[in-house]
C-alpha cells in the first residue's frame, strides 16, 4: 500500500501515476480531509496503481481510507461517495 497525503510516517514509493489520475487523487484526498477532518488517519493506495502495474485501459483505482471513528465517515459516504456511485 502507498500512503496518499503529506503526514505519512512511512517511506514513500515513487509511483508512476498517469497525469489524468493525479488530479483525481488530489481531489479525493482534499475531499476526505475537508469532510472527515481530524478523524482521518490516512488514505492508502492499494492494488495495481500501488504495485506499479496500473493499466490505464483496464485497471481501476483502489484505495483504503482509515478513520478514527466511523460516525463522521458514515455521513461522508452517504453524502459524497453515494452520489458518485462508489461502493465503500
Amino acid at each position: 500500500m502507498t500512503h496518499l497525503g503529506e503526514r505519512s510516517h512511512l517511506p514513500r514509493l515513487q509511483l508512476s501515476v498517469p497525469v489524468f489520475l493525479k488530479q483525481l487523487l488530489n481531489d479525493i484526498v482534499a475531499n476526505f480531509r475537508e469532510e472527515v477532518g481530524s478523524n482521518l488517519v490516512g488514505i492508502y493506495l492499494h492494488g495495481s496503481l500501488a504495485m506499479g502495474c496500473f493499466n490505464a485501459t483496464t485497471s481501476d483505482v483502489d484505495f483504503l481510507v482509515v478513520v478514527k471513528e466511523l460516525k463522521t465517515f458514515g455521513r461522508f459516504v452517504d453524502s459524497r461517495l453515494g452520489a458518485w456511485g462508489w461502493v465503500p
